[in-house]
């Protein structure tokens, strides 16, 4: 009764140099919920479903993939596996329980930044709402964070409480 979503987020890795490197955004600063921070891939809110009878992938699954295309350009195509990995019962807010996902993409980090690019000129074209930042994050250092360095990194590095724990999750 105190919220009628459920908040989604995901974090997809790539694969590079036989290793997997979690692929994390930089939010634009002109967004409601955790402004300018390093990001996990894609979040959102999913609104209750209507029929009770609905399944989990049918409601939570759906959503999160719309939220990744909406984000970052990417389609469930270029996702090898995603899967639910937590849930939060009040993550960010009393009475909204938070769904997090983790996932493989099929994609280099050269094809990665491209789908962005593409997704942020979509959202510029239909006149959306950014939230990921148009920049060249990608091409910068990947931020790897060691799961023992996440409580310190959330002040040291930007990173946004979303981002470290899907990063813990995932």
């Amino acid at each position: 009764r105190l919220a009628n979503t459920v908040g989604i987020a995901c974090l997809l890795y790539y694969r590079e140099d036989n290793r997997y490197v979690p692929y994390l955004v930089k939010r634009v600063n002109r967004v409601g919920v955790m402004p300018g921070g390093v990001h996990c891939t894609a979040s959102g809110a999913a609104a209750w479903p209507k029929h009770v009878e609905d399944t989990f992938d049918g409601f939570f699954t759906i959503d999160m993939y719309r939220e990744i295309e909406e984000e970052v350009g990417l389609t469930q195509s270029d996702i090898e596996d995603l899967r639910p990995v937590a849930l939060c019962r009040e993550f960010l807010r009393a009475g909204k329980p938070q769904v997090f996902y983790a996932g493989i993409v099929r994609l280099s980090r050269k094809q990665l930044r491209e789908r962005r690019l593409q997704a942020a000129q979509t959202i510029e074209r239909t006149k959306g709402w950014p939230e990921v930042q148009r920049d060249l994050f990608l091409r910068s250092t990947d931020v790897v964070i060691p799961p023992e360095e996440l409580e310190q990194a959330l002040n040291s590095r930007g990173v946004t409480i979303e981002g470290i724990a899907a990063l813990r999750f995932g």
